[in-house]
């Protein structure tokens, strides 16, 4: 199975919107993680490199099968469009490790 990880930064106070965004389509989705993002990240403003602190913003993770990814983007991008400061990057994802039940390693490998 060839997959994709869509990686998304939105504003921490667009987690309810997130949510529905998640849930209201019949497209399957494999993973889902969502974390605060914390700590000072470097980006160029202006040709200078400025420091901020980006703690009301979180950081959203998704696995989905790369036949589902183009309609996935598209609810991500109808559901955030206007919503200031959100990027979505999607990256091809070669394989994916998790622990199977019972603590072995079940390996889903892109073919």
């Amino acid at each position: 199975m060839v997959l994709r990880m869509i990686e998304m930064i939105l504003p921490e106070k667009e987690k309810e919107r997130l949510e529905k965004v998640l849930t209201n389509n019949d497209l399957p989705i494999l993973r889902v993680w969502i974390q605060p993002m914390l700590g000072i990240w470097e980006r160029p403003v202006a040709g200078l490199w400025k420091k901020s602190v980006d703690e009301d913003r979180i950081l959203v993770k998704v696995l989905v099968s790369t036949e589902y990814s183009e309609s996935e983007i598209d609810h991500f991008e109808k559901g955030f469009h206007r919503t200031e400061g959100c990027r979505m990057v999607v990256l091809p994802c070669g394989s994916f490790l998790a622990k199977a039940r019972g603590g072995r390693r079940n390996a889903r490998a892109a073919q």
